[in-house]
């Protein structure tokens, strides 16, 4: 059973990454975690450089939010593998 943890919080919702020296470069190689929708509750494997979402059809990027293409104007939680925990 995998655990997950959620990404920090912020007022608007949660970010992509963490903040501190610890965060990955973009030239880092990319990061698997799991995007949770609360508008229509989809959940869906989503990609991360750094903290700069992968090219995808069904997520946006606005500054460190991320957004389901659902229509929903709240962001998506998104969680993480703690083992990848160790890299920030």
């Amino acid at each position: 059973m995998m655990s997950v943890s959620v990404l920090e919080k912020s007022r608007g919702g949660v970010r992509v990454g963490k903040s501190g020296s610890g965060v990955r470069d973009e030239n880092s190689e990319p990061e698997e975690v799991m995007a949770y929708c609360p508008g229509c509750k989809a959940l869906q494997t989503i990609w991360l450089t750094g903290e700069t979402l992968m090219t995808t059809s069904r997520f946006t990027q606005q500054g460190n939010l991320v957004f389901h293409n659902c229509g929903s104007r709240v962001p998506c939680r998104l969680y993480y593998d703690r083992k990848s925990q160790e890299v920030f």
